[in-house]
């Protein structure tokens, strides 16, 4: 058996110029995943419709916490219109020829240009209905005055049934 381990260590014996680059190599990669989370990300788009959902939680969350303010139990579910909508910084140009409109355009690391994002405008709100366990007819109209001018809509647009 020691003969076959002599053979093993015979094949994997390198050269000494060898060694120090398989060195270098593996400390080179212990060094990245030590400080990986200190490189710059490549950051996709994360404004998506989970983004939303998640606005659409945060002014359930609001309303409901209008109605354990008067001391009620409230479900309540909140309706948006479609998407929200990007703002980017734009230019006006004005050429020898004429007038030209455009973007501000960044370049990132990889050559590649984006927009300039100045702000996301969150979307509008379809409407809100609500159920209030226990509620009076007096509670139900300031209940929906508050939700009114939490959201900044119409009275029409909230729609409370009382359980």
């Amino acid at each position: 058996m020691s003969e076959n381990l002599q053979g093993l260590i015979g094949k994997i014996r390198i050269s000494k110029k060898s060694s120090v680059i398989i060195i270098l190599v593996l400390f080179l990669a212990g060094f990245a995943l030590l400080f990986a989370d200190r490189l710059p990300k490549n950051e996709q788009d994360t404004n998506n419709d989970d983004s939303f959902e998640d606005y659409a939680e945060l002014l359930e969350e609001k309303i409901q916490n209008i109605a354990l303010g008067m001391g009620l139990k409230c479900e309540v579910s909140v309706v948006l219109e479609g998407g929200g909508r990007k703002v980017y910084l734009d230019t006006k140009k004005v050429a020898a020829a004429g007038k030209e409109e455009g973007y501000v355009v960044i370049k990132n690391e990889s050559g590649g240009e984006a927009g300039l994002l100045v702000t996301t405008q969150n979307p509008g709100i379809c409407g809100v209905a609500a159920v209030l366990h226990g509620a009076t007819e007096n509670q139900c109209k300031q209940f929906k005055e508050s939700v009114a001018a939490l959201l900044n809509i119409r009275m029409a647009k909230i729609n409370v049934i009382i359980a």
